[in-house]
């Protein structure tokens, strides 16, 4: 197991990953913590060799990608129950979209995805003999 961290103003984010192994593939797996607390999960399975400039890179994306999805759909929804409304048109909702980059929470998740896709020398390691 494997525990890649990064702090990002006062939020400390943790991606504990781990690789398995059967019979006819492999994968990885990667919890995403804010501050101790699960934001998002994912599974990757490989049948042959994953292409990446990391261990874990392609994993931790998609469980951000996930994170970043889930979060977007709460600001969303934060906003129709606060104007009242049940739909919103397709300007609204690309508007609030781009809005959400401008967050707090969306800064942060954004920058985080840009270390990630980097070389991964910005994330302090820890390296543990266990499975999640």
């Amino acid at each position: 197991m494997e525990i890649k961290s990064k702090k990002i103003k006062k939020n400390e984010y943790q991606f504990i990953c781990d690789t398995y192994e059967n019979r006819y593939n492999w994968g990885h797996k990667v919890k995403l913590l804010k501050n101790g607390h699960e934001i998002a999960r994912q599974r990757i399975t490989y049948y042959n060799r994953t292409w990446e400039c990391y261990r874990y890179q392609s994993c931790m994306n998609s469980a951000l990608n996930i994170a970043i999805d889930e979060d977007l759909k709460r600001y969303i929804n934060d906003y129709k129950e606060e104007n009242g409304k049940t739909r919103l048109k397709q300007e609204e909702k690309e508007a609030l979209q781009k809005n959400y980059k401008k967050t707090e929470n969306g800064r942060e998740l954004y920058r985080l995805k840009k270390l990630v896709n980097g070389n991964g020398r910005d994330f302090k390691n820890q390296y543990y003999n266990m499975e999640f």
